[in-house]
């Protein structure tokens, strides 16, 4: 099955609810159209990060593609250049 999966904004548990109802298989590809995370000031702490290694492990195991959206360009940026 195909899968096309967007605007998580940092919701680590309903990310979780969806995949384990999705039928994912060895056969399985999973689209992850962007905005993983929301604006640093919305996200549960830690509840971004865990919807990036649910979705790290994916890509890792070529079950899924992920784009990047502003959301995770913004959070590049904020990263690269640290508290501002």
């Amino acid at each position: 099955m195909r899968y096309i999966i967007s605007d998580i904004h940092g919701q680590d548990k309903l990310l979780e609810q969806l995949l384990s109802v999705l039928e994912i298989n060895s056969d399985s590809r999973l689209l992850f159209l962007g905005d993983l995370n929301d604006s640093r000031n919305k996200s549960y702490p830690g509840s971004f990060l865990n919807v990036y290694k649910t979705v790290r492990s994916l890509t890792d195991l070529n079950l899924a593609v992920c784009l990047q959206s502003n959301h995770q360009h913004n959070l590049q940026l904020y990263l690269e250049r640290g508290k501002s």
